[in-house]
């Protein structure tokens, strides 16, 4: 993800391009709350004071609720590697269909 190495790298990373209209109709939502995120701080490794600067509450981490970076169920992937080593690693993710039906689907009358 260097930009020296690879002039695309910007684009390489991030939750993609932001379309305001197409909010009204979203199609696939991942379902990610509160309690998702603060697993996958603590997953990371955030500190107590760390992860109070960015949730705003005092809970602290515990194995419980420690969760590896690419359990989030969000659209993005987090997996480290190390440099010329390939890896193999199946992620899942929980979306929920929302929005009008598919223009396939048979006419109601």
């Amino acid at each position: 993800m260097s930009a020296e190495t690879n002039p695309e790298a910007e684009s390489g990373y991030g939750s993609g391009h932001i379309n305001p209209m197409k909010a009204i109709n979203p199609g696939l939502i991942y379902d990610a709350g509160e309690e998702d995120h603060v697993k996958f701080l603590c997953g990371l490794g955030y500190s107590r004071k760390q992860q109070r600067l960015v949730t705003g509450d005092d809970s602290s981490c515990s194995e419980v609720t420690k969760e590896a970076v690419w359990n989030l169920n969000y659209p993005s992937l987090g997996l480290s590697a190390r440099s010329c080593h390939s890896i193999t690693h199946v992620v899942h993710r929980i979306v929920t269909k929302f929005g009008c039906q598919s223009a396939q689907a048979p006419a109601r009358s």
